[in-house]
């Protein structure tokens, strides 16, 4: 497997302009807005490496105050804690939606206990209950990442075993607990 190269540039702001440095190069660039510098380094190196810019990986280093770069680090770690929060939050109503619609609520009553809309209580219905471990990765690495997506397949081959083998009995469950018509 062929890794990546990556590029390294930090951005120091000079007046009214982001002043962009590549130390792999040895060349700078710069830019007037920090969300345009990625583009502006691909593009820099890809002129002078002669390669497509989607071919490396690019490292954005904002030169800032040490003060404010703690501040930033902070601000960061709050945002993770709180995704994993919502994470387990979301998981903790999954699974009471899960059992208050088992004993035979409609998600419209399910969704006014848990103070949610019913088109939430559907959604969260929708999705299968994550394990705690794979609600932390996607909530700190984010959805999407190729990490928590090769947990997930493998999760997924899992619960899916695990779903065939149970489905006979599960039809039988529901087939008893189906009320008879009257004759």
């Amino acid at each position: 497997m062929t890794t990546r190269k990556t590029y390294r540039a930090t951005a120091e702001r000079d007046g009214d302009w982001w002043f962009i440095q590549v130390p792999d190069l040895g060349r700078a660039t710069q830019v007037r807005r920090l969300d345009q510098a990625d583009a502006m380094v691909r593009d820099l190196v890809a002129l002078i490496e002669g390669v497509p810019e989607d071919s490396f990986d690019v490292e954005l280093i904002p030169a800032v105050a040490a003060e404010i770069q703690e501040a930033l680090l902070r601000a960061q770690a709050a945002k993770g804690r709180a995704a994993v929060a919502q994470a387990e939050a979301s998981n903790a109503q999954r699974h009471v939606a899960r059992q208050l619609t088992g004993i035979g609520l409609t998600n419209r009553d399910v969704g006014r206990l848990l103070e949610i809309s019913h088109q939430r209580v559907a959604q969260l219905l929708a999705t299968p209950i994550d394990e705690p471990e794979t609600a932390t990765l996607r909530a700190v690495l984010g959805s999407g990442n190729r990490l928590v997506d090769m947990y997930e397949r493998g999760r997924h081959y899992r619960t899916t075993a695990r779903a065939i083998e149970s489905r006979p009995m599960m039809l039988a469950k529901k087939a008893a607990a189906r009320p008879r018509a009257k004759a």
